[in-house]
């Protein structure tokens, strides 16, 4: 019994000094019994116990929280340092190409065209006798990309560049020859250019109508751009064939002169 009234008295002072449920001394005056002040001293303690329990979750929560923030903030700063350096090894790499395309600019200046072919010079491409194309095909508003040797249907390869002009835009002769009409069933209707002064020949396909034909100069019209034969797009497909032989990429031409 003395024991019990210890521990009783030990709660009571310990709700009191922390101040649950009005303290012990409310609890002594409003109880009926002892059993009843043990009761009420017995819910406070568990008041306080709990109360404290709380607190040091919160405190662990706390912590593990501002560990993560600083996690965070460590893997915000490593990564904003790392798109710094990627920044700059961009900034590197395009200020080394410039310098790499300006020496190319300067060394083409300095080379005939035969030189840039021997050394295969990039951008250059073969040109037979006759000489080189010497005027855009399509006389009208055009846009094209680099499409030669792109995949077409039944294994094919493209063997020309696909010059995209609104239907009619005159086409020409991009060198002085013989116009040959030359209709079929990919190309629709197609003319085939023999360049004077040499075994090269050039050929233009999908064409709405024909022009000229027989000896022509360069620049005479010869077609009109359209979508006959294999496409249902208005455009100009233009082959070069140097020598006579397979066709050649003819776009760093084609940009020269477009």
């Amino acid at each position: 019994m003395a024991d019990a009234q210890a521990r009783l008295t030990d709660r009571a002072r310990a709700a009191f000094m922390m101040g649950a449920d009005g303290g012990a001394l409310s609890a002594l005056l409003d109880s009926t019994s002892f059993a009843d002040f043990a009761d009420r001293i017995e819910y406070a303690t568990t008041v306080v116990n709990g109360d404290e329990d709380l607190a040091i979750e919160v405190q662990v929560k706390s912590e593990e929280l501002r560990r993560a923030r600083s996690r965070l903030a460590d893997a915000a700063t490593q990564q904003a340092d790392a798109v710094a350096g990627l920044q700059a090894d961009q900034q590197d790499l395009q200020a080394r190409l410039a310098d790499i395309q300006a020496t190319v600019s300067d060394l083409r200046k300095q080379l005939t065209l035969e030189q840039q072919l021997q050394i295969g010079f990039p951008g250059s491409f073969p040109v037979g006798a006759s000489g080189p194309i010497q005027i855009c095909p399509v006389q009208g508003p055009v846009s094209f990309v680099d499409s030669f040797g792109w995949p077409r249907p039944g294994g094919r390869v493209h063997e020309g560049i696909d010059m995209m002009a609104a239907e009619g835009t005159p086409v020409v002769a991009v060198h002085a020859g013989s116009a040959v009409r030359t209709s079929n069933l990919l190309g629709g209707n197609a003319m085939i250019v023999y360049h004077a002064g040499g075994s090269d020949w050039t050929y233009y396909a999908h064409l709405s109508a024909y022009g000229a034909t027989g000896q022509v100069s360069a620049g005479t019209v010869i077609g009109y751009v359209g979508h006959t034969g294999d496409t249902t797009a208005n455009h100009l497909h233009f082959e070069y064939h140097p020598g006579g032989g397979a066709a050649v990429d003819p776009y760093q031409a084609l940009v020269a002169v477009c």
